[in-house]
């Protein structure tokens, strides 16, 4: 496809595809012209659309429409709707769908109100199964949004539900298995729905955080199941909803799984070109607020009377009522209040409770990545995106930053305070310059004298870092040339695999991939952003995991832009400082859980 892109009039040899024999080649060369935005063609999309009658094809030709700006309501009336549905639904269900529960579906509604008919719902489902794509298109998210927001929400959860349901039912655990009966169980599932996976593009209007708690759960509680996983990040992919987003974006810095990991990657690099951002930029632009207006308040009416939720000092929502007075609980509602809205209100309690937490789980690991990389905002972005975030803003507070002139010259180091004003060592209120650039601050980008001020200064203040910034710094290392690429000062420091798991996954640490017969013996750490792995090496393990004594290795990093595999080690005078201080303090972290070093500790370790 690439190499027929710059052809000038490819817009012209695509239209006699429309019309091949393969039902394959119809709708690929409907997806090209969308996608190369051939506006000429739209005459022969109608006209192959009018002549076709397989519905694969036929939702290709309508959402290449779609895509190229035309008004196909015409053909998405209930009445032909129904008709097609009652068309398809005459030829047996795809093979695997048994399983699907159709009278379990909601009744719903079209936007107008009117009754929806449960065969065209049928229809989506067994349309979408054969489609195969998780994702979706142009045609399925129209077919979504015809139903009333109520409606579309319950339609894609309870499809949701029922896939997940179907793709995690396990072989039950029995009283007295052995550890290894119960991992052989924990990965046998009586069925499996990834054949069905197309469903789940109509789970796109599952309510955000719902969509984001079921796919956590399941990436945490059947992480074998990498295909089911990367379907439903697929199927997430095309709501806009930051909520979502940030999940991918998190899945994208963070997954146990390395192709789970790489999807994730796959798919924040699209929205972020459809919107022609960078992948930090979509990052900033999609931080939920939790419903959390300018003035830092959720508005909740009554009709009569508005409460609001406002956060805390310990980062927690807090009722209020309209009068600013403080209150336990929602109240019922008055006769004078409208009762939906009350409802609505206490609907709107609960998902911004929820989607606070998420936030606030997500932030505080995107800034500490922030910091290691060394990443650099503009000025202007970082007020908009991170200062004045009615969430955001609040965590930045106990976070130290330096900014840079245009030439790369440090000229300030600061601390937003909780007024708004940004404040220097001093207690002096400082005014950034417009083409400046801010990022996060170190102890290794601070002299001695800075750092212990800066100390005092937060104890003074009584704020609590967000994470650590001033009590790491560069291993003071003497390397034999500058080649070193590893750092074995803790080389033979005993613990036992269990310990050692622990201590990596509470430090973002993830086990690397099995080598033959299950063995492993690297936790890493992975920077997408600069294309740096951390590596940290032990005596290691095999799957299923035992507890058994282990030694700590080498902490060493690999790089993505090698030229060759022999060079994907860094020389460590290579390493971004602040990375290799962060990552070096986790070395020493994971060595001081265990006993200590042992000088026998190569005939104590099974590997």
């Amino acid at each position: 496809v690439a190499a027929l892109l710059p052809l000038k009039n490819l817009g012209e040899l695509l239209q006699p595809y429309l019309r091949a024999s393969q039902i394959g080649v119809r709708a690929e060369a409907a997806n090209l012209i969308a996608d190369i935005q051939h506006l000429p063609a739209i005459p022969a999309l109608v006209n192959a659309l009018k002549m076709e009658n397989r519905e694969l094809a036929r939702a290709a030709f309508l959402a290449s429409l779609e895509r190229l700006g035309e008004d196909i309501s015409s053909y998405l009336t209930p009445n032909l709707l129904l008709a097609e549905a009652l068309k398809g639904l005459k030829a047996k269900l795809p093979p695997g769908l048994e399983w699907f529960n159709f009278a379990a579906l909601p009744a719903c509604k079209w936007n107008d109100g009117s009754v929806v008919e449960p065969d065209i719902l049928r229809w989506w489902v067994v349309f979408t199964c054969k489609l195969k794509e998780p994702g979706g298109n142009a045609l399925v998210t129209r077919y979504l949004h015809l139903l009333a927001p109520e409606s579309r929400a319950a339609f894609s959860r309870s499809v949701l539900f029922q896939f997940i349901a179907e793709d995690s039912r396990q072989l039950p655990l029995v009283p007295g298995m052995s550890t290894y009966d119960k991992w052989i169980a924990s990965r046998e599932y009586i069925t499996s729905a990834i054949g069905e996976k197309g469903i789940l593009a109509l789970t796109a209007c599952t309510p955000a955080q719902e969509y984001v708690a079921q796919i956590m759960q399941f990436m945490r509680d059947h992480h074998l199941h990498r295909a089911q996983i990367e379907a439903l990040l697929e199927a997430s992919a095309s709501s806009d909803e930051p909520l979502i987003i940030q999940m991918l974006i998190g899945v994208a810095r963070r997954h146990r799984t390395a192709s789970v990991q790489l999807k994730a990657q796959v798919l924040i690099a699209q929205i972020a070109e459809k919107n022609g951002w960078t992948s930090d930029e979509l990052s900033d632009r999609t931080t939920p607020t939790a419903g959390l207006n300018d003035a830092g308040k959720v508005e909740l009416q009554f009709g009569t009377r508005t409460f609001y939720l406002v956060l805390d000092t310990a980062m927690k929502f807090a009722l209020q009522n309209d009068e600013g007075n403080p209150i336990s609980a929602l109240p019922e509602p008055r006769s004078d209040d409208d009762a939906e809205l009350a409802k609505a209100a206490k609907a709107q309690l609960s998902t911004s409770k929820k989607e606070l937490k998420l936030v606030l789980d997500s932030q505080a690991t995107r800034l500490q990545e922030a910091m290691c990389v060394s990443r650099l905002w503009p000025v202007a972005r970082w007020r908009e995106y991170l200062h004045e975030h009615p969430i955001v803003g609040r965590l930045i507070q106990r976070l130290l930053w330096i900014e840079y002139d245009k030439d790369g010259l440090k000229t300030s180091v600061f601390r937003p305070s909780e007024d708004g004003s940004l404040i220097n060592i001093d207690d002096t209120e400082i005014a950034l310059a417009p083409n400046s650039t801010v990022r996060l601050a170190h102890r290794c980008l601070l002299d001695e004298t800075q750092t212990a001020r800066w100390v005092a200064h937060f104890k003074d203040y009584k704020v609590v870092s967000l994470f650590a910034q001033l009590t790491r710094k560069v291993p003071d290392l003497v390397l034999p040339d500058i080649t070193t690429t590893a750092i074995a000062t803790h080389q033979g420091w005993m613990s036992d695999t269990f310990t050692l798991r622990s201590a990596f996954t509470k430090l973002g640490y993830q086990r690397a991939a099995t080598e033959d017969g299950g063995f492993f013996e690297l936790y890493v750490k992975t920077y997408s952003a600069i294309g740096i792995k951390v590596r940290i090496e032990f005596s290691g393990n095999t799957l299923p995991e035992a507890n058994i004594p282990a030694a700590l290795k080498t902490l060493s990093f690999e790089t993505d832009h090698a030229k060759s595999w022999d060079e994907r080690f860094m020389p460590l005078h290579t390493v971004p400082p602040v990375l290799l201080a962060e990552a070096h303090a986790d070395y020493l972290a994971v060595a001081q859980v265990g006993t200590g070093f042992d000088a026998q500790w190569e005939d104590k370790v099974r590997f």
